[in-house]
């Protein structure tokens, strides 16, 4: 991703890449339930949060896909979260084209988790229960999605597959 500056007192300067942002102050983090729930869960997508905080008009030109359709589970997995993006105006277009912002504008934008590899009754309580610790599955998805009754802190509090897993 690239953020132009465009101001109407210079010329635009060249790109710069969210990465050099990410040096200075982590801007990116995994996107909790985002992963296709399945026997292999899928991967997490991510969350980055932009604060531009130059004062001045800029643009946002990202390429991510999957806003529309998420990735496909394969052999029973389900499917990844899709891609989201949202500005502090409202904005909430896919960004694909360039996006002009005023100053002071933040946006957030969610790219999406990969889809999970067969059933997810079939993925054991104790690597659920290990998901949710870890923060990468919130317990309400883990008892949605694969039947499991688990605390925050990763305990197994019993199992329902009926509820979750094939359904």
């Amino acid at each position: 991703m690239y953020l132009i500056g465009d101001s109407p007192q210079r010329d635009r300067r060249p790109g710069l890449s969210i990465n050099v942002i990410a040096d200075e102050e982590p801007a990116v983090a995994q996107r909790r339930d985002s992963g296709g729930p399945g026997r292999y869960r899928g991967g997490l997508g991510q969350v980055i949060e932009v604060e531009v905080r130059t004062g001045e008009p800029y643009v946002v030109s990202t390429l991510s896909d999957r806003f529309v359709r998420p990735a496909s589970g394969y052999a029973g997995g389900r499917p990844g979260a899709r891609s989201g993006f949202r500005a502090s105006t409202g904005e909430r277009r896919s960004p694909k084209l360039s996006l002009p912002l005023p100053a002071g504008t933040t946006f957030r934008l969610e790219l999406p988790g990969g889809g999970g590899y067969f059933p997810p009754s079939e993925r054991p309580p104790e690597d659920v229960a290990d998901d949710v610790a870890e923060g990468l599955v919130s317990p309400a998805a883990a008892r949605r999605e694969y039947g499991v009754r688990v605390t925050r802190a990763g305990r197994v509090l019993g199992t329902d597959r009926s509820t979750g897993g094939d359904s």
